[in-house]
């Protein structure tokens, strides 16, 4: 084997280390924001669990039973729309950034 030979093939390892370390901070990255996005889910539904559904009585008419389940839904509905744009936002942020690395190469 010739010395460049030998360069040349340690310059194509170098390519295929560099090009699998390229794809594991990315993957990396999505792994982060779904790991994360599920812990607050399930953080989200104990609060709901804890705060919003214990709100009960049963002293109270029909109407009013109809009024304290619509608002038990509306305080549900709400923390699960500001998780969601939560979720919008950490992957929009991430995107943008992709994006930018993208239109850079």
């Amino acid at each position: 084997m010739k010395h460049g030979e030998v360069i040349i093939l340690e310059k194509k390892s170098k390519k295929l280390v560099n090009g699998k370390d390229k794809w594991v901070r990315p993957a990396l990255e999505i792994g982060g924001i779904l790991a994360f996005v599920w812990a607050t889910m399930i953080f989200m539904f104990l609060v709901i669990e804890e705060f919003v559904v214990p709100i009960t009585e049963d002293d109270f008419s029909s109407s009013e039973s109809f009024l304290r389940s619509l608002v038990q839904v509306g305080i549900s509905g709400g923390l699960a729309a500001g998780w969601l744009y939560f979720w919008h936002l950490l992957t929009s942020v991430y995107v943008q950034k992709v994006g930018k690395i993208l239109r850079k190469t």
